[in-house]
């Protein structure tokens, strides 16, 4: 399975986990993330735009 995020005029490239999508999408000033990791060790919660989304392939 791989992941991307995807807005309604770009389309990032694909990466092997949805974290690793989720990060190419706040770099590319589409979302943020908590600033605090989870007690899992996990990055923290991903807040997308409203028009993004994490599409599955």
């Amino acid at each position: 399975m791989r992941f991307r995020y995807v807005t309604p005029t770009t389309k990032g490239r694909w990466y092997p986990t949805k974290a690793e999508a989720e990060d190419a999408a706040v770099r590319a000033g589409f979302g943020h993330r908590e600033e605090h990791r989870r007690s899992n060790g996990e990055p923290g919660r991903f807040y997308a735009h409203p028009l993004v989304w994490i599409e599955e392939g």
